[in-house]
């Protein structure tokens, strides 16, 4: 769930899934932004963009809890030229603004970063950056495919309410994927999924977004 916190009135955005096999990186995400003041829950736009492609080798993506005053992209500001940004560097600019910003998000519900694409020795992979208010800790998690046995890596980042069905909803992408003869079916069929999760949580729905590399 991606929230931003505007005058009192809680602002929701949420689901990014993410794929990397040998040869692609992959992140999608719904475009929902809605509102949530005093219980009373309402759709602002189907139009929010979650992921972004910043450079020729990495993707970018975000959920969590985010202040009026912070856009999605903040943590990549420190480099002016995106055409430098690396998966590794993008990976530590994230970690170094959040735990230079903990006294403003240490507040709010989890927050979660993707920053994917092709690593600097040609590899495909997804960093999973996960920051729990209630710990204070930032947890990452780095997935790459192991072929022969595992060629694709999946990440997947729920709503609030859903957080706990992570791995069905992993199951559901894999089979998505051994579905598929394209990458373009395979993105279908995650966009599938995400369609289904919108059907559980009213902060999911509106357009797909798809982000590539290869």
């Amino acid at each position: 769930m991606s929230c931003i916190i505007d005058n009192g009135v809680i602002m929701y955005m949420s689901t990014v899934i993410g794929i990397c096999g040998t040869n692609f990186c992959s992140l999608c995400a719904d475009s929902r932004k809605v509102t949530n003041d005093k219980n009373t829950v309402k759709v602002v736009n189907n139009t929010t963009q979650k992921v972004f492609k910043i450079n020729d080798r990495v993707l970018f993506g975000a959920t969590g809890v985010f202040k009026s005053t912070e856009n999605l992209l903040d943590p990549l500001k420190v480099y002016p030229d995106k055409s430098v940004i690396t998966v590794r560097t993008a990976y530590k600019a994230v970690i170094d603004y959040i735990n230079r910003n903990k006294s403003i998000i240490d507040w709010c519900y989890f927050r979660n970063y993707m920053v994917g694409g092709k690593d600097n020795k040609g590899r495909f992979c997804i960093y999973e950056i996960h920051f729990n208010p209630d710990t204070g800790e930032v947890d990452t998690t780095l997935r790459m495919p192991s072929p022969p046995m595992f060629n694709f890596s999946i990440s997947c980042a729920l709503p609030l309410n859903l957080q706990g069905e992570e791995q069905e909803y992993i199951n559901k992408v894999g089979n998505a994927i051994s579905s598929s003869n394209t990458h373009g079916e395979m993105l279908n069929g995650i966009k599938d999924v995400i369609k289904e999760i919108s059907k559980k949580d009213i902060t999911v729905g509106g357009e797909m977004q798809v982000v590539s590399i290869f």
